[in-house]
């Protein structure tokens, strides 16, 4: 199951006479079904989409079994090469991580990271989205955050 809609989005800003984003067009796609399944889809068509949203997604509530939970930051079985050469999004929406550090309170601007070597990934905190989106929210991540994908070592 899922759900396409194209988007247009227009910035406001510029409209009095300063430098103006341009006009771009989005699509949006929501899926629904097992993780586990969807992630051998995407990988299988080498489809990776620009931003990534893990808000919520039923790791925690029975949905899910935690070990392949999307926010946790291992290889998720893949053998470490496969692991090294998985392309990620630009941009990744979470309310949680695991498998990370450090697990303390973030500042915009600080990372968090795979405690797993041979995912060599990092999340930069950009901005914090909601504090009442997100029900896994807490400590470090206290609701729905926007984290830009750094790769480590040419990841």
């Amino acid at each position: 199951d899922g759900l396409w809609q194209e988007l247009r989005f227009e910035s406001l800003v510029g409209r009095d006479d300063r430098d103006p984003w341009p006009p771009r067009n989005v699509v949006a796609l929501s899926v629904g079904g097992k993780n586990r399944e969807w992630a051998g889809r995407m990988r299988r068509e080498d489809w990776v989409p620009d931003v990534f949203i893990g808000v919520c997604d039923g790791c925690r509530l029975g949905g899910t079994p935690r070990d392949f939970c999307v926010n946790r930051l291992v290889r998720h079985g893949m053998s470490a090469g496969d692991a090294r050469a998985t392309r990620l999004p630009r941009w990744w929406i979470t309310d949680h991580f695991a498998d990370a550090q450090p697990t303390g309170q973030l500042a915009v601007g600080d990372y968090i990271t795979s405690t797993d070597p041979d995912f060599p990934v990092r999340f930069r905190k950009r901005a914090l989205l909601s504090s009442e989106w997100g029900h896994y929210g807490h400590g470090a991540i206290p609701g729905a955050t926007l984290f830009q994908v750094d790769p480590v070592d040419g990841h």
